[in-house]
């Protein structure tokens, strides 16, 4: 489940289906994405304002399997599909247009969506399995935990 940041007034709920929950309005049915999603592994929902990528539309960034998929809420269309790691995701984190997936190996890898390029990858410098991640855009650091135990990378860009 991932609540929109920021607005507050999108709510994700993964299961086999994806549902989209417009907040602001309660009694209107959930957007149902129509695939089978009962690979989803973790998701994260954008705060929006991603315009290279959705004009202002938020992003659901999922972990399917060993790859990351991006979403369009607004159109309901899958953006493109980032690939790279060889054990499945735990984690997932889409800033403007860096997105970084972590696994259950502890590595991170770390896209720019423009190209889509494969910036970098942290080789089980996180714990195992990684299972948060989360940037800091002023000072470029990108942190991946589990529990109490956090790995900090410097320069995410």
């Amino acid at each position: 489940m991932a609540l929109q940041d920021g607005s507050g007034h999108l709510l994700v709920t993964c299961a086999r289906n994806i549902l989209l929950w417009d907040l602001r309005e309660p009694t209107r049915a959930p957007v149902m994405l129509g695939e089978d999603f009962s690979t989803v592994a973790c998701c994260h929902l954008s705060s929006g304002g991603e315009p290279q990528l959705a004009d202002a539309a938020a992003v659901l960034s999922l972990g399917v399997g060993q790859h990351v998929w991006l979403l369009d809420t607004d159109r309901v269309k899958h953006l493109m599909t980032l690939r790279g790691h060889d054990s499945t995701l735990t984690c997932v984190r889409l800033e403007g247009t860096i997105c970084a997936a972590g696994s259950e190996s502890g590595e991170v890898k770390v896209w720019e969506t423009a190209g889509p390029t494969l910036l970098y990858t942290s080789h089980a410098v996180t714990p195992r399995p990684a299972g948060d991640l989360a940037f800091d855009r002023v000072t470029g650091l990108l942190a991946a935990g589990r529990g109490s135990q956090v790995a900090v990378m410097g320069e995410a860009p």
